[in-house]
């Protein structure tokens, strides 16, 4: 029996010693580089091929930790290889390559755990995009100096959405355009003006922006635009405000811009040189060093209505380094047989009832006047008078006043501009000496007030003097037709501009 029992424990400890031997033959299976993945799908990207892959059926008996993507160019001479963070041993893997050339690439994909890198996957054709934004340029090769420039984006093909913006570059810092933010792609283009402002320098830097769409990344381009920083830009205005009456006094004022303008400018009417106005050297703006002015004073011909040309010219200087002799410029005056004196301005009471006032716009024979006060809690009002009449001697004038209702600026909605009924009346007496008498009456309430043209900055004197307006804005300004019923009114003297909006 006890041979038995021994026997019996002899048979049991062997069972046992044969379940040791098999876990100890298990913990010495060495570990492995894993076996060779799958490429599920290859989806080309902006310089990039994302690869999509299936893991091996083995791992090699430990987890995958990575993954190496091969990408061979056919003609041989770009390999690029990548490795990704790798997803374990889940079902598939994202491996995203880049930088990649646009062109045809061989991409094959390896696995890999602690012990090495396993064999290769099947290869797989693929190419990444290319890029969207293909050029930007401008409209000439050099640009005049101060003159607008029509910058264009083009892209690779007419498909690409999204849109550009296009900035200049200040310094390090680029920034957008007036209205050259978000520009819609049109059949693979995008176009922005740039004002002639920033064509001062050469050469001058401009970037644009593009936003990217569902197949391609954002991503932008510079341009180095040459500026002719020798050649001049001409402009010719006039004071007073068109049109002008037959017989009176009008200043013609030739606006020259460039490096450093020097030179002369004569005026000419029909051909010839308008006396006193012959080979006028410019006269440098108050400080400005790239603009400047030339004053002549004519009388306008006494004829019906229609319109008087004139030409200014513009003289380089002898040998002048931009090779140029002169600019030339037309300007035509529009004239009227008859009309009072020109009052446009900002009129007020003086400083003694400081913050009410009155814009006055006249064309010709008709004003467009705006009295901006305030009602019995404080809160602004703008009484409108869009038209009216001179008496026969053209010193008073006499119109309606209106106070329109329309929708907050921000969302502007021409619809809902209502004029309304008319308010009450308003008479402006003229004097000769630069002021007025304002009589009223509004809603029933009449009174008069004392008002005198007012001065918004002292005038120069001597030969250079912006009395002319030179860079005439003097006016009321609006957003056209199409946003009806709001406008800016700008007083300017000389250099000085008071906007009412």
């Amino acid at each position: 029996m006890c041979q038995l029992f021994s026997s019996a424990i002899r048979c049991t400890s062997l069972s046992v010693l044969l379940s040791l031997f098999a876990v100890a033959a298990n913990a010495q299976t060495p570990i492995v580089p894993p076996g060779a993945p799958t490429i599920v799908s290859v989806t080309p990207g902006y310089a990039k091929v994302l690869i999509t892959v299936a893991a091996p059926l083995s791992d090699g008996g430990s987890v995958i930790t990575g993954y190496t993507a091969n990408c061979l160019n056919v003609t041989g001479n770009d390999i690029r290889k990548f490795i990704s963070g790798g997803t374990g041993n889940s079902a598939t893997s994202s491996i995203i390559t880049g930088p990649v050339r646009f062109a045809p690439y061989a991409c094959s994909v390896r696995a890999f755990n602690i012990a090495g890198t396993g064999p290769v996957s099947p290869e797989v054709n693929a190419s990444s995009s290319q890029f969207p934004l293909n050029g930007l340029a401008s409209a000439t090769n050099a640009a005049p100096y101060g003159g607008p420039l029509t910058l264009t984006a083009s892209f690779v093909d007419n498909f690409e959405t999204g849109t550009v913006s296009f900035s200049v570059v200040t310094g390090d810092t680029p920034v957008v355009l007036a209205g050259c933010s978000a520009v819609p792609l049109v059949a693979g283009y995008a176009s922005c003006n740039a004002a002639g402002r920033f064509q001062n320098q050469s050469p001058r830097e401009y970037q644009a922006n593009y936003s990217g769409d569902t197949k391609n990344e954002s991503t932008k381009l510079r341009l180095e635009q040459t500026v002719a920083l020798n050649s001049a830009v001409l402009n010719v205005s006039a004071n007073p405000l068109q049109p002008v009456v037959s017989g009176s006094a009008a200043v013609l004022t030739a606006l020259v811009k460039m490096k450093t303008p020097v030179g002369n400018v004569t005026f000419y009417d029909n051909g010839v040189p308008i006396p006193g106005c012959e080979q006028k050297p410019v006269s440098l703006l108050t400080d400005a060093v790239d603009s400047a002015v030339v004053n002549c004073t004519v009388t306008v011909p006494s004829v019906p209505s229609g319109v008087k040309r004139y030409v200014a010219t513009y003289f380089y200087p002898t040998g002048h380094e931009s090779s140029r002799v002169f600019e030339q410029q037309n300007f035509d005056l529009r004239v009227v047989a008859h009309g009072p004196q020109d009052y446009t301005g900002m009129w007020w009471a003086g400083s003694t009832e400081s913050g009410w006032g009155m814009s006055v716009t006249q064309h010709g024979p008709t004003q467009f006047n705006v009295i901006f006060a305030y009602d019995n809690i404080g809160k602004s009002l703008w009484y409108v008078m869009p038209g009216g009449s001179f008496n026969a001697v053209g010193t008073v004038f006499t119109g309606s006043l209106y106070l329109p209702t329309s929708s907050p600026f921000s969302a502007y909605d021409k619809s809902k501009f209502v004029i309304g009924a008319s308010v009450g009346t308003a008479t402006i007496a003229y004097a000769a000496n630069g002021t007025a008498t304002l009589a009223y009456t509004i809603n029933g309430i009449s009174a008069t007030k004392s008002i005198q043209k007012q001065l918004l900055a002292p005038l120069p004197t001597g030969p250079a003097t912006n009395t002319t307006q030179s860079l005439l804005t003097n006016d009321l300004w609006w957003g056209t037709s199409t946003e009806d019923g709001w406008g800016i009114n700008i007083a300017q003297q000389g250099r000085a501009l008071f906007p009412a909006w």
